[in-house]
């Protein structure tokens, strides 16, 4: 299996530190939002019984949703 527009870098080749830097700023970014995210609905769901309740009645559902939303964005 070939893909025709691979983006790695030929053997013996380093990236820009520069650019470097920026990518892995820009992925702790997101993995830091990722978490603040996770921590506010996490306090909603925990402050909120009706919340609460509808997740545990409903846990099957979300973990197969979560599941087909990781496949979703595999695909790409």
């Amino acid at each position: 299996m070939s893909f025709p527009m691979s983006s790695t870098a030929p053997a013996g080749t380093r990236p820009d530190p520069v650019v470097a830097a920026a990518l892995l700023s820009h992925a702790f970014l997101w993995m830091f939002s990722g978490l603040l995210v996770t921590a506010g609905v996490a306090f909603v769901v925990q402050a909120n019984a009706q919340v609460m309740r509808t997740a545990m009645d409903n846990l099957l559902p979300i973990f197969f949703g979560q599941l087909a939303m990781v496949w979703a964005i595999g695909l790409g």
